[in-house]
């Protein structure tokens, strides 16, 4: 994916394709809902447009290209750019706000050994969701911004969701033992993208619990994108 990507770039450049070797350390595990299937387009495009002298891609296009390639610009528009970040589109156009997230928050990762595969995550997903629960999510996305940057009291209540996770309980039972077993004691998790890994919001500094299954890994929130050194 990595060398597609650049192959991708290099045409959307309209330059030839370089002969490069590519050597990859993959830290992000596969198929766990954690975005390795953008980090894998990110960093391609940007490897490409590394050995480029002229013409040069602008981080717009780089995003674009890349959310065309992984089919929707939420997961890479993070991992090009950093930290949190807000994404929609205007008239065909990518737009994107970061957000800066309170300092007294960090996060923990509970990675599964199992893998669960993003189609089979989305496969069980309705056509159609009570209105009900589509207005309650919609109020819960704006009180997770409010959290994220001013006041992550309030992130158990705002990370409640209704449209994708309880359709994926039966995909993933583990995940969803260890989901409610937190949020049970009275921490904020969720499903990281569509799992099977499980994401909880804490303080930093805090020991993240022992899970039979699970590795727990305590993540600083990355205040830049991805870059070429």
């Amino acid at each position: 994916l990595v060398v597609r990507s650049m192959h991708r770039a290099f045409d959307a450049m309209r330059v030839p394709r370089a002969a490069v070797l590519v050597k990859c350390v993959n830290r992000i595990p596969h198929a766990r809902g954690l975005g390795s299937s953008s980090a894998a387009i990110v960093g391609g495009i940007l490897a490409a447009r590394a050995l480029v002298a002229e013409p040069r891609f602008s981080d717009a296009e780089v995003l674009a290209l890349a959310a065309e390639m992984e089919g929707h610009r939420d997961n890479v528009a993070a991992c090009a750019l950093g930290g949190v970040v807000l994404s929609w589109v205007v008239g065909g156009v990518i737009r994107t706000a970061p957000l800066a997230v309170s300092p007294k928050l960090s996060v923990v990762l509970y990675v599964p050994q199992h893998e669960v595969k993003t189609e089979a995550a989305r496969a069980v997903l309705p056509d159609k969701v009570p209105h009900q629960h589509a207005a309650a999510n919609a109020a819960t996305a704006a009180l997770l911004i409010h959290a994220l940057t001013q006041d992550p009291a309030l992130l158990w209540d705002a990370t409640q969701d209704w449209l994708h996770q309880p359709y994926r309980a039966n995909v993933m039972p583990n995940s969803f033992a260890l989901l409610e077993k937190l949020r049970g004691a009275g921490t904020p998790a969720v499903l990281s993208g569509a799992g099977p890994s499980v994401l909880a919001f804490t303080s930093p500094g805090t020991t993240p619990a022992h899970v039979d299954g699970f590795a727990a890994h305590p993540l600083a929130i990355a205040e830049v994108g991805a870059q070429v050194s």
